[in-house]
């Protein structure tokens, strides 16, 4: 099948001291976080000078590992993306009040420039993520590439620079 979540497994990691979670990305262990990468980009040689960038291993005081979650695939999200945000309002009403959930809103981290309702300082539905923690496909990208790879992100929204941060530590799934 062409496009979908792939056959990689993403690798969580952490420890659990006295019933809380650590993941490496807060000091002092400052060990690269919770995401382990499986792939190095290897040896690169520039001029005389050589870096080899090593394969990540789990540090020897976790006791959280392996923790796997697949990519999720995107097809159809781009309705997803285009639904006014009274839509999951409605959503939500329409569910019995004993287990009715919260819509959540946050400001984009790279709002859609072609959307007039989106901007760097108005908040909109979060619809996408594991935890709904991205309000748009192009947010959703640049936080998966920044956190899940490593990978930094900025953007331009109407002359203005806009960059993903890195999210808190979670709980790996």
């Amino acid at each position: 099948m062409v496009g979908g979540s792939g056959d990689q497994i993403e690798r969580r990691l952490g420890r659990v001291t006295n019933g809380v979670f650590f993941g490496y990305d807060a000091a002092p262990d400052n060990e690269g976080g919770t995401l382990r990468q499986l792939f190095s980009n290897g040896t690169y040689t520039n001029g005389a000078t050589t870096c080899t960038i090593p394969v990540e291993h789990d540090p020897a005081d976790a006791t959280v590992h392996n923790v796997g979650r697949r990519t999720l695939p995107l097809f159809g999200l781009g309705l997803v993306d285009a639904m006014p945000d009274g839509f999951f309002d409605l959503l939500a009403a329409l569910e019995p009040a004993s287990t009715r959930g919260t819509v959540l809103r946050v400001i984009p981290q790279f709002p859609d420039a072609r959307d007039p309702g989106q901007s760097l300082t108005a908040k909109r539905v979060a619809r996408f993520g594991i935890k709904d923690q991205q309000t748009n496909l192009v947010s959703f990208a640049g936080d998966a590439y920044l956190n899940e790879m490593g990978i930094s992100t900025q953007s331009c929204f109407r002359g203005t620079t806009a960059r993903a941060s890195r999210r808190a530590t979670r709980s790996p799934r």
